[in-house]
């Protein structure tokens, strides 16, 4: 059964974050989290884009 914890970041995580719990998930997503509710969905691939147009990691 999978931890569904580690999928978890609050609203206030950095890029750097968000990366740190889809590598420790392995799954690729983490979801953003705020009261108790997912207010967002971050991938991989989100980051990956985020960073070509020249995003800052903090």
């Amino acid at each position: 059964m999978t931890d569904i914890g580690k999928f978890l970041i609050p609203q206030n995580a950095t890029v750097l974050d968000a990366m740190s719990a889809i590598d420790t998930g392995a799954k690729g997503i983490v979801f953003v989290c705020s009261d108790k509710k997912i207010v967002a969905v971050i991938t991989d691939g989100d980051i990956r884009r985020y960073i070509i147009r020249g995003g800052d990691l903090s």
